[in-house]
């Protein structure tokens, strides 16, 4: 396996979800003082980007097995960039939720592809170290926008967002230079209905964990930033510095709690997974001192990429080698779901409560359920081929 797949597909991680998504949530507060709109429009434009996504799940796979995986990458890159690009013109929720859901769906399939490449490309007993390393992208994402925002928000949001789609069409281009690829080859799963896959208790248990890790965590990146700017009064630098130490910690969540489910299963991890997370939403909810957020951010960082991972490893566990890909793919979609709704659903609390201590008081509450519901499936967890 050529190193210099492994580096692309972490600098793919960081352009698609790291500065498309993820970085968003830094720009938000500033956007919505900018444009004089509401909490409810600004979860709407983010709830869009998961629209997009959820789209963009749908033509990935189609679009991989058509197109030459360099070419689509680059495609899908340069076409984020243009449409983040395009939002610094924009001055309606209705015209940037658009633009943003485009970007979305281009970063689904960006995603998808890179992980089929390098899952396709990479010999079996290195893939679970080196998509381990691909995906802490993220983590390098948010720490890039932790420091690289605040400092040039200072001008305006439109400048931050520029930076920000420069950097995508930058690795679009590193992308169509380096990156060679073969004739795409997927192994194909045996072909199984989606019945079969509904029918079965252990893909709802699966899928319900999914969901409470889907609405909880798109709460706290999309509202973290803002709680702690109007809650906590705490400087852009400050904010920077938080996020910067989120994304830090989640640069070994999937290796953490990855070698702790090889000792005690997934599920148990699980349940501490959520564990430290209601811990880290529940302080927000709480009149204390503002040192305590620095445990916010660092207990959901350190826990926040283990989660696909091990829902990951539960569904090859449950359906065995052949059926992994679809049911993982099927199970997306349930998440992808709950990213639609958690937006609206935080912003809405929030424009009829005029506090971001209910917001994550209801995420706390979500966390809580999935925690226990954890503890409860790994006691009937066998692994074996249950369709």
């Amino acid at each position: 396996m050529n190193i210099r797949f492994i580096f692309i597909g972490f600098l793919i991680i960081i352009a698609s979800l790291g500065l498309g998504r993820f970085s968003f949530g830094m720009i938000l507060p500033v956007m919505q003082e900018d444009l004089n709109i509401t909490t409810t429009q600004i979860g709407f434009i983010s709830t869009s980007n998961f629209i997009g996504y959820f789209l963009g799940i749908i033509v990935s796979n189609y679009l991989y097995l058509k197109i030459n995986t360099r070419n689509l990458l680059f495609y899908m890159l340069s076409l984020q960039a243009f449409f983040m690009y395009l939002m610094i013109f924009l001055n309606d929720h209705l015209s940037l939720a658009f633009s943003y859901a485009l970007v979305g769906l281009f970063i689904a399939v960006s995603n998808i592809s890179i992980i089929a490449f390098l899952v396709n490309s990479i010999p079996k007993k290195t893939k679970g170290k080196v998509l381990g390393f691909v995906v802490s992208g993220n983590g390098v994402a948010i720490i890039l926008s932790g420091f690289l925002i605040p400092y040039s928000i200072n001008t305006s949001w439109q400048y931050s967002w520029t930076v920000m789609s420069f950097i995508v069409f930058l690795i679009a281009i590193i992308t169509l230079i380096f990156l060679k690829d073969k004739k795409n080859t997927i192994k194909n799963s045996k072909n199984i209905r989606i019945k079969s896959f509904f029918k079965s208790k252990t893909f709802w248990k699966i899928g319900s964990l999914y969901i409470v890790f889907g609405i909880s965590y798109i709460m706290f990146l999309s509202y973290f930033v803002s709680a702690l700017a109007e809650k906590y009064q705490f400087s852009k630098e400050t904010i920077g510095f938080l996020w910067a130490l989120l994304g830090l910690s989640s640069l070994f969540s999937g290796l953490i709690f990855g070698h702790i489910a090889d000792k005690i299963g997934p599920y148990k991890t699980l349940s501490y997974i959520f564990l430290l997370q209601f811990i880290s939403h529940m302080l927000l909810t709480l009149d204390i001192s503002s040192k305590f957020l620095f445990l916010s951010a660092i207990g959901f960082g350190i826990t926040v990429w283990s989660v696909p991972v091990l829902i990951a490893l539960l569904c090859n566990q449950s359906f065995g080698d052949t059926k992994t890909t679809q049911a993982y793919a099927l199970v997306t979609v349930i998440f992808s779901v709950a990213q639609i709704v958690a937006p609206l659903l935080g912003g809405f609390i929030f424009d009829n409560t005029n506090d971001f201590s209910y917001v994550f008081a209801i995420s706390s509450i979500i966390l809580f359920i999935g925690t226990i519901l954890s503890f409860i499936y790994q006691k009937s967890h066998k692994i074996k081929t249950l369709i």
